[in-house]
């Protein structure tokens, strides 16, 4: 078996965990798709702030996206431990538009899982 290389070939990982996107039946596939577009669109939001892209933090978060896909509202449901850092990210994601429509009867909130672990 290979052994993963010590040092990431990337500068900074930034993966987003589990997104909790709560469905109505039927709608599976869409709601998937949905959820990968919300990652997508976070993780690009949290890469362009130092603040969000740098250190190793953890955190979940409760989003709601208005009818026109922005985040009009944030709130921490677990903090990284950092109440600087818990303000930033609340401060980075809201404003941010979602590039896919959401499913229809998709509940609000939306639960996000960020993990960021990058090299300083």
């Amino acid at each position: 078996s290979r052994v993963p290389p010590a040092i990431p070939l990337a500068a900074s990982d930034l993966s987003l965990g589990t997104l909790r996107v709560r469905g109505s039946g039927g709608n599976d596939a869409r709601l998937q798709d949905y959820s990968q577009g919300v990652q997508m669109d976070i993780q690009n939001a949290l890469r362009k702030n130092p603040r969000t892209r740098d250190g190793s933090y953890r955190a979940v978060l409760d989003l709601w996206i208005d009818p026109a896909r922005t985040i009009e509202r944030t709130e921490l449901f677990r903090s990284t431990g950092d109440r600087e850092r818990d303000a930033a990210v609340a401060a980075t994601l809201r404003g941010v538009t979602i590039s896919r429509p959401a499913p229809a009867n998709t509940p609000q909130p939306v639960r996000v899982g960020i993990v960021v672990n990058s090299l300083q």
